[in-house]
């Protein structure tokens, strides 16, 4: 079984959305997967595990996550 891992991530793309499950694309191109309130550029801090789908390939797949506040001058550039 993999570990729990922190990740924090800004969303690209919102990929695919129903009844508040979502896999969207962060701006660092990563695949992220699970239950958690997805909105275009915001910033979150999630906790989980690193998978590979047998499709889609590496997708973290979160198992809760917090909107954080964007601080860097390039996130709050990609925001705006």
């Amino acid at each position: 079984m993999a570990a729990i891992e922190s990740f924090v991530f800004q969303v690209s793309e919102i990929k695919f959305a129903k009844d508040g499950f979502h896999i969207i694309r962060t701006t660092q191109g990563a695949s992220v997967s699970g239950k958690f309130a997805a909105r275009e550029g915001h910033c979150y801090k999630a906790e989980g595990q690193w998978e590979t789908h047998p499709t889609y390939g590496p997708q973290y797949k979160l198992s809760s996550a917090v909107s954080v506040r964007m601080t860097s001058p390039d996130a709050l550039g990609r925001f705006l």
